[in-house]
Formats: structure tokens, sequence, C-alpha cells
């Protein structure tokens, strides 16, 4: 009786370890070495879309606050990781669909 209830107990850990290890998100395909830190990666995958284009005359003086990222990855799904001309850094914006404008 104690090897049935073993058994039993063992068939349902395994199914609850399956259950909790599926998920609905993608695995990770591309990793990036982290800058400054020797033998240590993250997901650097890219989201769908490109950059939108930004062309400014000047630099404005007025600083809103934006999300800093270094790759696609740190954005939401439909953002993009951009170079931003006015900043030392890249930011997180709207992803744009479709070809380039000629």
């Amino acid at each position: 009786m104690q090897r049935l209830s073993l058994l039993i107990l063992a068939a349902c850990l395994s199914l609850a370890l399956t259950k909790s290890v599926s998920t609905t998100e993608k695995p990770c395909e591309d990793y990036c070495e982290i800058e400054g830190q020797n033998n240590q990666y993250e997901c650097c995958d890219r989201n769908p879309g490109r950059c939108p284009t930004v062309k400014r005359p000047y630099c404005p003086q007025i600083h809103i606050s934006v999300r800093s990222c270094r790759f696609d990855t740190h954005c939401e799904k439909h953002e993009k990781c951009c170079e931003e001309p006015c900043l030392t850094h890249k930011v997180c914006k709207p992803a744009i669909q479709g070809p380039r404008a000629g």
C-alpha cells in the first residue's frame, strides 16, 4: 500500500511540475554578453518592426521621462530599443511596421 501511495504521489508531482514549466512566452533565441560582466549574458532578441526616423533641427530643453534600454527585450513587445539623437543612450519607442518610406 505504501508503494502505491508513493507511486501516486510521484505521478502527481511529475504532472504538477510539467504544467508549471510550460509557458506561452517565446524562449530567447539570441543572447548578448553584458558589458563589464565577464561571461554574463542576457536575452537580446529583436521585437518586430523598426525604429521611427527622428530628425530634429535642435534638441529640446524639456526632458521627459523615457525608459532607457540596451536591447528590444528591455522594451514592451510593441516597442523597439532605438537611438535618440538628443540623448547619450537608447530609449524604448513605438515600433513602425511595414516598409521604409523612400
